[in-house]
């Protein structure tokens, strides 16, 4: 091999070994970054508390199992633990995106509030890892119900809005029916979904934030996309009148028609209201078309597309 060669293989490797060191090393500065949140009960029992949580390098297992003993035996400035009342976590499994998390039996001991930010806290803490995507609370292997009797199901951090005041009579619990679509984008499928949500909040808005935050069953896939921001909804004489930004119409879901989003707007305001029918307007503007859509009408019920419910 001549001089030249030599030189030219020699820098070649330079360049390699340099571009992986500075990789590994941009990889380990993001990971010193990166932070958590351990989510708790405040001392009031009228919040979420929120200590910065770091765990050691490892995998995702060993990483949810730390956070579990933490919550079983750390304690919060070092006087009150995490958990209430001597509950823990006595077991937890992973699969399919969905972390089930079996809790004493200390958990029947505490009132409707305490519930509410217990699982409010597993839920926010939890899903900030991409690979959680959903959290169910059980006892003795049987799923936890709500106050009403029924299954509280999955959570994400999305199930809790706005969950930060001592005064119960604030909060209330709804069923909502949220009306996404099928994997081919040609109709639209029912979802209901229990949230705990702020009396002052308007059902028609709440259940549209939850419809934009997308679906938690299997086989349900979105209609609008999650960065569109609900600008007002107005109710009167039975048309609720729905304002979105801009995003509504530039920030399309891929392969669902702007009569799915439309209707599916529609379905979900006409389900979890008095409304009968709905206008969506766009930065306040009516007169506005999505695809060959004309928006400046009311969508009532389309039973082509769904069945009423019941």
């Amino acid at each position: 091999m001549n001089v030249k060669k030599a030189l030219r293989v020699f820098a070649a490797l330079f360049i390699c070994i340099t571009a992986v060191f500075i990789a590994v090393y941009a990889s380990d500065e993001e990971d010193e970054e990166k932070k958590y949140s351990l989510f708790y009960m405040n001392g009031s029992e009228t919040k979420l508390g929120e200590d910065e949580f770091k765990p050691e390098k490892g995998s995702l297992n060993y990483i949810l199992q730390t956070i579990i003993d933490t919550y079983n035996t750390g304690h919060r400035n070092g006087i009150a633990r995490y958990l209430p009342n001597n509950l823990n976590i006595d077991s937890w499994s992973m699969e399919d995106g969905t972390l089930t998390l079996n809790l004493s039996e200390e958990y029947f001991e505490l009132s409707t509030p305490q519930t509410v930010l217990l699982r409010a806290a597993f839920a926010r803490t939890f899903t900030q890892f991409s690979e959680v995507l959903f959290v169910l609370c059980k006892v003795d292997g049987e799923e936890i119900k709500d106050e009403n009797g029924n299954p509280v199901g999955r959570m994400s951090s999305d199930t809790f809005v706005e969950v930060n005041s001592s005064d119960r009579d604030s909060y209330r619990y709804d069923s909502f029916t949220l009306y996404f679509t099928d994997q081919d984008g040609k109709r639209l499928i029912p979802e209901i979904r229990r949230v705990y949500y702020r009396r002052s909040l308007p059902k028609a808005r709440v259940a549209l934030e939850q419809l934009a935050n997308g679906p938690m069953e299997k086989g349900n896939y979105p209609t609008i996309s999650s960065d569109v921001t609900l600008e007002s909804i107005v109710i009167s004489d039975g048309i609720c009148y729905a304002d979105f930004d801009r995003s509504f119409l530039d920030e399309p879901v891929a392969g669902v028609s702007p009569e799915i989003t439309v209707w599916s707007v529609a379905h979900t305001i006409i389900a979890n209201t008095e409304a009968e029918k709905a206008e969506i307007m766009v930065d306040g503007m009516s007169d506005e078309t999505m695809g060959e859509l004309d928006l400046y009408q009311f969508f009532g019920w389309n039973d082509q597309l769904s069945a009423m419910p019941e």
